[in-house]
């Protein structure tokens, strides 16, 4: 935000930064999820995946 009202940041290049930011977070859900779909059946002796969630991803 503070790049925004120095103009160190044009508002294109913060809509740059959300995108890539969405995406990488979308793609860890898709892993995190591919994870607990496979995780019994890779390791039949695991069959518990712990998924920690901080304030940003719940």
């Amino acid at each position: 935000m503070i790049g925004l009202r120095d103009g160190t940041i044009s508002s294109d290049g913060l809509d740059t930064l959300k995108l890539g930011y969405e995406f990488v977070r979308d793609e860890i859900g898709l892993r995190r999820e591919h994870l607990k779909r496979h995780a019994a059946h890779d390791h039949p002796q695991d069959d518990k995946v712990v998924v920690v969630k901080t304030a940003q991803s719940a």
